[in-house]
Formats: C-alpha cells, structure tokens, sequence
C-alpha cells in the first residue's frame, strides 16, 4: 500500500516517465510514412478510418512494425487538413450524486475507493471491499470481500477503485505480472462484479480480466464505461486469419464456475488516426450492470489515452503528441493534445462521434467541459519541467470546439494566459472559466465564454501561493484549495482560500486559511478527498504534515460569517494506514474512512463521536 505521500509522487512521476518515454520515441512517429487506406480498410469518415476487417488491421500493424516494436508511439496529431473545430457541448457545477463522491459533472459518477449506497458505506480498505452499516448510530462492519488479483498478478490495493449501481457494484482493479514495464506489456485490468442486495452477505459474481492498463471509468444510471488501453501484437508473419493477435478478455462466472476465454473486440470495432499515431488500441467497454458482466458494447481507437471526461451524453478520451512547431500551421506548442469524442446517449451503446485536437497539453479532466453543445479546453504550450527560454515562453489557452462532421472544430481560442506559468487548477462552471496558473504567484484567471467564438479574459487575481483545486459553495463564491507560498515561490503548507467571483471583471480573495506549516492535502491531487456539505456550509480535507510532531488526519473548512473557520483537527491514528482518505457527510453526521477504521463526527466541531475498526485492523 502505498503512503499518501508516495501516491502523490508516484503520480507524478509516472506522468513524467509517460511523457517523457513520449517524446524520446516521437521521432520514430515522425519518420513512420502516413499510411492511407489499405487492405480492406475503408474510410468511415474524414475524422478516424474504421478497419473493415481483420486482414485491414493486421496490414496496419505490419506497416508500422519497426515504429510498434519500440514502444508506444508518441506520434503526430492530426495535420493542420486534418485538425478540428467548431460549435457547442454541455456542463457545469459539481454536485454529489447518490453515492456522494465529489464528481465534475451531476449525473455522472466517478469510480473511487469509498461509495455511500442508502444506509451502507462501502469501502476499498486493507485489500477488501468493506460493507459499515451506519443506520443504528455507531458503525457496523456488515461484511468484508477479499477481492481476486487475477493469475500471476502483482496488486496494488491504492490501484482499485468502484463503481455501484443498484443492487452491484463494480471494483475495477489494475494489477501487473511480474513482466511488467512502463509500456503496460503485462498490465491488465480486472472487473469485479459484486452482489451488494444484501450488505452483509456480498457475493462475486463474476470478474473479467482484460488485457490493457487501466485508463479511467464513468457511470450513467447503470451503465459503467471503462476504458483501457492495451497493445495489440505486432503480427510477424505475411498472413494470418482471425483476431488472435487483439487484446484478450477472460471471464470468469463465479456463480456456474465457468471460464470463457475471448478477444477484447472485434477487428471492425478499431479506428485509426489518419496519420499514424503510435500501436496501443485505447478500447471503451460499455456495460449495464443491471445485466452484469461481460461488456454489452467495446468500441476502440488506435491512440493511446490519459485524461477521460464525461458530460451525461459525451465522453471525451485526450492524450498528448509530441508534435514539432509547425508556425505555418498557426501551432504555438511542441506539444498538443487529441481529444477523441464518444456518444454516449445511449445506455446500450458507445458511438465514435468526432477528434480534434488543441494546442498544449492538459493538467487533468478538470481541463475539459462540455456546456451548451460546446468543449471548452484548458491547455499549456510548455510542460512543467521546461526550463530557459521554453519556460517564458510558456502560456495557456482556452479553446473551444465543437463537434461537425465527424471531426470537433474549433469555434474560437483564448491564449496569452499566465505567461511563463503553468496551470495549477481550471473550473468551468455555466459561461465562465476560471483558470488558476503559478509560478512564483497565484493568478486566478476569469475567462467569459458567453461567446463561444470570441473567448475573452474578464478580470484576474494575483495573490501568494495556488489553489490545485476549486468548487463553488455559494452563489459567486469559490473555495480553492492548494498551497501558501512566498514571494519568490516557496511553498508553505496547505491552505484554504474563498473568492468572490459574483463580478468577472474584479474577483477578489475574501478570507484564506492556512492547513498548517509543511502540510499537504490528497485534494491537491485528487477531487475525490473533497467534501463539501452545503447544509453545513462545510468541507472536510484529509491532511497530513511530517515537520515538527506530524499529523495524519482531517480537518474542516466552514464558511462562516466572517469568513473561512477551521475546525479542530481529528484522526483515526499515526500509522500510514490510519491516514484518513475520504470522508462523507449523511444527515447531521460526517464520516471519515481510513483503511483501518471509519469514524463518525459532529459537523459543528468535527469531534469524534464513535470509532470503528475494520476485523484485524488495531
């Protein structure tokens, strides 16, 4: 299990290698030839060509063999004939569905460790799928799953993450044989589908492993889209027949003991780039789970993936190409992002709908938002770690595309944002964007986009520090959360601050609150750590600090009259594994879940009222 400290570097840099490995093999994109229709491929439509057979899709791999066999492709984007742009996509404020997970978008929920279903917590802790029951006061551990790791796999408990709809639930799991490497060789993905109707009783029912890394998943009413990226292999030989060199799926049905062995997809479900994008087959598993396992849809695009957003009828899939500065182009990066559209308007059906791409590379999903029919983007043209001249040339832009005839267009584009920063934080919320950049200061930047041709920068802030993360909680009030910091950029501690965004041309900071010297929260990397509770205009943050004495635990953010009020500090104990990491707020009690025990709290001061550990947990 990793530490929450470890988790926040290894995040980062397995972002770092991925990109990095991106641009070291980039040239061997460069030099690959654009490959035009060939063996029984046909062109579905200006945007991605679909392959009409499996003869279509091993010729593509064969092509491209000595490109494939380096690795992932970190290749060119779409040429400027090729790129997109234009019209309107929908979104707005964040708000809690039934399973109380902070997500993007209402209607749309996001995996995470912890779910909240009626009067029962379930939680991914100590390697297993825990059921509390919190409908008699103290909490009680109804039932406790251990969770399959697949055949030969290496697992990481922090690596899983669920989904619930009904009566099942769905724990999506990474785990990696002992082959593994940065290239995701042995990576596999595995579905777990589990019988929740009785909390005390959680039954498996069945689990599909999938040959891929996983990417990202979202839910919409019951039907869950999980996406995955796996490497076909590169087949050897001149000729061949079927589909055995595509990704592999295994399920197993618990309930008749049966094992069905199959191909992922099938040849005529892949897309491709019109110019040739590296070999990973990035894959969308659409499945009802009131039906359960296995996949009832799987479409796929040969391009890899690393951001996925989701508005209720739309999912985006992104991912960055190492381009090369085309100013004939009009490019102002080395670097751009494809964006891939899917519809999901459907429950039963996933349908390749449109690319496009924009400038720069994206900081996360937040980068992304879909509102009135348009896709508003947040990007910047440097990554973090250039340096010199690279560095001050950096900016960033909103772009705003829309979806045409198969392709997304875009419609208009903001740049010359925070000039010789990076972004730290982007919140699209109906017309307006707020867009947070660092480097030694905090400017908060307010972009109006009522015009989505005519993007324009309305007002901006600049203050000490950054906020990583930003949720409304009132009516022209936004919290953000990140770090204090020094004139000259030195980092502080955590720290919580309130704007008042009610007039876009003049935001202003009304209060700030600091977490404590040397302090971090998981929210600065991970939404799904924040709470907010309106009907106690309260949020709760895991925090944790290691100068001084240390602490591991939560505190509470209220938005009082006279500002931002920290409650006392609480925990469930020292260890690594008593770190709290979520917490969720039922009627007049908070609840904080760590992998050892779950709590329960009075909103008014956050004291701890009760505490239960999990059997074998001390």
């Amino acid at each position: 299990m990793k530490t929450p400290a470890a988790r926040t570097w290894f995040a980062l840099a397995a972002a770092t290698v991925a990109f990095a490995a991106g641009l070291a093999i980039s040239a061997a994109a460069v030099l690959g030839t654009s490959a035009g229709p060939g063996l029984n491929e046909r062109p579905a439509h200006a945007g991605l060509a679909q392959f009409g057979s499996c003869d279509g899709l091993r010729g593509y791999l064969r092509r491209h063999r000595d490109a494939l066999t380096g690795g992932p492709i970190a290749g060119l984007p779409f040429a400027a004939e090729d790129s997109v742009g234009g019209a309107p996509a929908a979104g707005g404020e964040a708000a809690a569905p039934a399973s109380s997970t902070t997500v993007q978008e209402e209607g749309v929920d996001e995996p995470d460790i912890v779910k909240a279903s009626g009067s029962t917590i379930f939680a991914l802790a100590g390697e297993r799928l825990r059921a509390v029951g919190i409908g008699a006061g103290t909490p009680a551990v109804l039932d406790s799953l251990e969770l399959p790791d697949g055949p030969g796999a290496i697992p990481y408990a922090s690596d899983r993450e669920l989904l619930i709809a009904g009566d099942r639930a769905l724990v999506i799991s990474r785990s990696y044989g002992a082959e593994v490497d940065y290239y995701g060789g042995a990576a596999r993905t595995l579905l777990t589908e589990v019988d929740i109707s009785d909390p005390a009783a959680m039954r498996e029912l069945a689990t599909m492993s999938v040959e891929g890394d996983y990417v990202s998943a979202r839910l919409t009413g019951a039907t869950a889209r999980v996406v995955v990226g796996a490497y076909p292999e590169v087949p050897v030989a001149d000729s061949g027949h079927g589909r055995a060199f595509m990704p592999k799926a295994v399920l197993h049905d618990r309930t008749a003991a049966h094992a069905s062995h199959r191909s992922l997809l099938g040849c005529r479900d892949v897309r491709r780039p019109m110019r040739f994008s590296g070999g990973e087959m990035l894959s969308v598993l659409t499945i009802d789970l009131e039906r359960g396992l296995p996949a009832i849809d799987t479409d796929a695009v040969m391009t890899g993936g690393e951001i996925v957003y989701a508005s209720p009828t739309s999912l985006y899939v992104a991912t960055e190409r190492w381009q090369g500065t085309d100013p004939a182009a009009g490019a102002v990066s080395d670097v751009s992002t494809a964006i891939h559209r899917f519809d999901t308007a459907d429950p039963q059906r996933t349908e390749y709908a449109g690319s496009g791409s924009v400038d720069g590379y994206m900081l996360s999903q937040w980068s992304m938002s879909e509102y009135e029919g348009v896709l508003r983007v947040a990007s910047t043209t440097s990554p973090p770690w250039a340096a010199g001249e690279a560095q001050a040339q950096s900016q960033s832009l909103v772009t705003t595309l829309a979806q045409g005839d198969r392709r997304l267009v875009e419609v208009g584009r903001l740049g010359g944002i925070g000039r010789g920063e990076q972004i730290y934080a982007v919140r699209f919320i109906d017309g307006l964007g707020y867009v947070v950049t660092f480097r030694q200061v905090d400017p908060l930047h307010v972009v109006d986009l009522s015009d989505p041709a005519a993007p324009r920068l309305a007002g901006e802030l600049e203050i000490p520090g950054y906020s990583a993360y930003l949720h409304p909680v009132g009516p022209g009030l936004l919290l953000g959360i990140g770090q204090d910091a020094t004139a000259d950029g030195a980092l502080r501690g955590a720290q919580a601050s309130l704007f008042d965004v009610s007039d876009p041309e003049a935001p202003v900071r009304l209060d700030h609150a600091s977490l404590g010297h040397g302090s971090s929260t998981e929210v600065e990397y991970d939404h799904h750590a924040f709470t907010w509770s309106p009907e106690h205009a309260l949020a709760v943050l895991p925090v944790e600090s290691w100068t001084g004495a240390g602490f591991n635990g939560a505190v509470g953010v209220r938005l009082g009259a006279g500002g931002l009020e920290l409650t006392p500090r609480t925990s469930h104990g020292a260890s690594y594994e008593s770190a709290i990491r979520r917490s969720i707020v039922i009627g007049d009690l908070v609840y904080t879940i760590s992998d050892r025990a779950v709590a329960v709290h009075d909103p008014r001061t956050l004291e701890r009222l009760s505490l239960t550990r999990f059997a074998g947990q001390t």
